[in-house]
């Protein structure tokens, strides 16, 4: 750009003092044709040149100009929308009420058609809480947990920064496959970050290419909900996790009789002799049994620890 610049305006010069030097060093009439009239007629047009280049560039300066414009009038617009949709939040009584009223935001934005959120389970699956912008047939499908290949890949990349995907007809991977015959172009993810961990990750998609070109700048909306999904979701998907892993350990205790009764002699202290015994119940991982059964109790497993 520099060097053309140069050229432009210091060209007509050149030509000047080229026309001169001719005029001075070669007779007016040469060969049939007049030196100086050439050497002007040069001159002219290569003002003519510049002065097309000038305006061609003007030209393209203001329409970039306009362009940068627009674009950061339609993120702040977008910026706004976000702060008023994150605004309106609030957590529900359960983890997939949460999710819907945040894809319900999401779908406020322009040009998002679909919304998902999904959740990570310890076992490292991964579930969807809610879907949202879907047929009923292709929602079915996207309830399901997703495939194992997949969800791996995707774990890795919530785990770091935000990214865009482009979704493709024919696509081998189920889930991307549904995705395109849903007509989607382009999905925007994001991960769900809580207390340094990955809790889940939300995705904000679209059925039009145009928008599809677009999602890598609007990342930072999907960071954004993503930070205020993971506030609201993670102290819920945690609690849910540490039930999930207490009924888990009291199943196992259960079916693998992890327990044995030990008992204690009650003795009269006067004679000294024993009168009874109290029976209770150790167990095989050395938890303490007031809170393994404070734990069954919180699970309704009471019952069916004692029984055994």
């Amino acid at each position: 750009m520099l060097f053309r610049s140069t050229i432009s305006s210091g060209f007509p010069v050149i030509a000047i003092v080229v026309s001169v030097a001719l005029d001075l060093a070669t007779p007016r009439i040469a060969l049939g044709v007049n030196v100086v009239a050439m050497g002007t007629g040069i001159v002219v047009l290569v003002a003519a040149a510049r002065q097309v280049l000038l305006l061609h560039l003007e030209h393209r300066a203001r329409t970039s100009e306009r362009a940068v414009s627009a674009r950061l009038a339609s993120e702040m617009r977008e910026r706004a929308e976000t702060i008023v949709s994150l605004a309106r939040l609030e957590p529900a009584p359960t983890p997939e009420e949460t999710a819907r009223r945040i894809c319900a935001e999401a779908l406020r934005l322009d040009g998002i058609d679909v919304a998902v959120v999904h959740a990570l389970t310890a076992a490292g699956t991964i579930v969807p809480l809610a879907v949202a912008g879907f047929e009923p047939e292709e929602e079915a499908l996207l309830r399901e947990p997703m495939p194992d290949e997949l969800a791996i890949a995707v774990t890795a990349q919530a785990a770091g920064e935000p990214w865009a995907l482009q979704v493709r007809p024919g696509s081998a991977d189920r889930t991307i496959h549904v995705l395109a015959r849903a007509g989607l172009r382009g999905i925007a993810n994001a991960g769900l970050r809580w207390n340094e961990r990955t809790m889940g990750m939300i995705g904000l998609g679209t059925r039009s290419e145009a928008v599809a070109r677009t999602l890598p700048e609007r990342l930072p909306t999907v960071r954004e909900f993503a930070v205020v999904g993971a506030a609201l979701l993670g102290p819920a998907l945690a609690e849910r996790e540490h039930l999930a892993a207490i009924q888990a350990s009291i199943k196992a205790t259960i079916d693998d009789r992890a327990f044995h009764p030990v008992f204690q002699p009650v003795i009269e202290l006067a004679s000294g002799r024993t009168v009874g015994f109290e029976a209770l119940t150790r167990f095989d991982d050395g938890t303490r049994p007031d809170l393994r059964f404070m734990e069954a109790r919180s699970e309704e497993h009471t019952s069916e620890l004692q029984s055994q």
